[in-house]
C-alpha cells in the first residue's frame, strides 16, 4: 500500500510519474510560513507604515497608520500622559502610536515604481503623493 494515495502496490501504477511521493497537506501553520517567507524575500515597502507586501494580497485593511504627522501638545488619548507630542490625528503619543501602530487603515501603497526608459533601462521612481 503507498502511503501517498493508499493505493494496492500490485494493481495501481502510480499517483505521479516515478516515484510515489506523499502530499503533505496545507495545514495553517504551513499557510502562515508561506506568506512570512513570501512577504520577507520578496514585496515591495509600503510608503505609509513601511512594511513589505505582495500586491496579489493587498486589500483595504492591510495598511495600518497615522495620516497626520503633525503634533501637539496636550495628553496623550491612550495613557493619559502629558506629552508635547501627541500626534493631531488620534491624539496618541509616540511611544502609544509605536504600539498601536496606527489610527487609519488602507491599501498599501508601494514606496517606488520601476519603469523603463527608452533604452530599456530600469528607472525607480519615488512615490511621494501627498
Amino acid at each position: 500500500m503507498h502511503p501517498c494515495c493508499h493505493q494496492c502496490t500490485n494493481c495501481f501504477v502510480g499517483c505521479q510519474y516515478g516515484k510515489h511521493f506523499p502530499r503533505r497537506r496545507m495545514t495553517l501553520r504551513r499557510a502562515v510560513r508561506k506568506l512570512q517567507m513570501t512577504w520577507a524575500l520578496g514585496g515591495i515597502p509600503c510608503r505609509r507604515c513601511n512594511r513589505k507586501y505582495v500586491e496579489k494580497l493587498n486589500h483595504d485593511k492591510l495598511c495600518l497608520y497615522h495620516p497626520d504627522k503633525s503634533v501637539t501638545v496636550g495628553h496623550c488619548a491612550i495613557c493619559k500622559q502629558f506629552t508635547r507630542s501627541a500626534l493631531d490625528c488620534c491624539g496618541a503619543c509616540p511611544t502609544c502610536a509605536e504600539m498601536m501602530g496606527g489610527c487609519t487603515t488602507s491599501r498599501h501603497e508601494p514606496l517606488y515604481f520601476d519603469m523603463l526608459n527608452s533604452s530599456g533601462e530600469v528607472i525607480r521612481i519615488m512615490n511621494n503623493a501627498d
